[in-house]
C-alpha cells in the first residue's frame, strides 16, 4: 500500500512539473499578458463587410502563417501600407456583453513600422 502511494504521488508530481506553465493564446489565461504582434500592411475581410488587422503573435511572427484579429487595438494608429511590430497588452474581460469580444488589445507600443 505504501509502495501504490509513493508511485501515485510521484506521477502527480511528475506531471504537475511536466506541464507547460505558459498559455499558447489568449484563451488559455485570465486577467492580463503583454505580447509581441505583427500586424500586415492590409486589413483583411472577416465578415459582412467587416475589415479585420492580419495578425502574427510572438512565436509565429515571420512565418506564413496568419490569423484574423477582429478586435481593435486601442491606441493603435493603423496606416495601410506599412507593416507594424508591436507590443500589446491583451486583457481579458470578465463578463462581456453579448456584443462585445472576451479581450481588449491596448497598444504598448510600436516597435517598427515599414512600409510594404
Amino acid at each position: 500500500m505504501k509502495a501504490l502511494l509513493s508511485l501515485t504521488m510521484l506521477l502527480l508530481t511528475t506531471f504537475a512539473f511536466s506541464t507547460d506553465q505558459n498559455p499558447v493564446s489568449p484563451l488559455d489565461f485570465s486577467g492580463s499578458e503583454v505580447i509581441k504582434m505583427r500586424v500586415q500592411s492590409e486589413k483583411v475581410p472577416c465578415g459582412s463587410g467587416v475589415m479585420c488587422f492580419s495578425v502574427q503573435k510572438e512565436s509565429s511572427i515571420g512565418k506564413d502563417n496568419w490569423e484574423t484579429l477582429s478586435e481593435s487595438i486601442e491606441g493603435f494608429n493603423y496606416e495601410a501600407g506599412f507593416v507594424y511590430d508591436i507590443t500589446v497588452k491583451i486583457e481579458r474581460i470578465a463578463t462581456p456583453g453579448t456584443d462585445q469580444y472576451h479581450f481588449t488589445y491596448t497598444l504598448i507600443e510600436v516597435i517598427s513600422k515599414q512600409a510594404d
